[in-house]
């Protein structure tokens, strides 16, 4: 088993759809990883959704999400609860800013 394989998706499929895959599921993933080559598995599983289309998503979002003022983060999350989870959990795999305060 590489740690590069990513992980497979909730029903064990390796199917790379964002539909198969729920941000608890990853954060459920991150909180198991143990070691650093596990927490890259978990990385890699991010990578695999959608070709890696949807990981450049998160990332794009989570820079945008950055750049905007309080009041506009908080609307933003209020009108968009589901990215809010994806953008928090991503920010925790990443090492970046989780948005715990929102």
């Amino acid at each position: 088993m590489s740690y590069t394989e990513p992980y497979p998706n909730e029903e064990g499929h390796h199917q790379h759809s964002y539909r198969y895959f729920s941000p608890d599921y990853i954060e459920k993933l991150w909180k198991q990883a143990d070691d650093h080559r596990e927490e890259a598995r978990v990385r890699a599983t991010l990578k695999h959704i959608e070709d890696g289309r949807f990981y450049e998503m998160l990332d794009s979002t989570h820079k945008m999400v950055c750049a905007l003022d309080r009041d506009e983060i908080e609307e933003f999350f209020e009108k968009n609860p589901r990215m809010k989870k994806w953008i928090q959990v991503f920010g925790k795999v990443e090492e970046l800013n989780q948005f715990r305060d929102y």
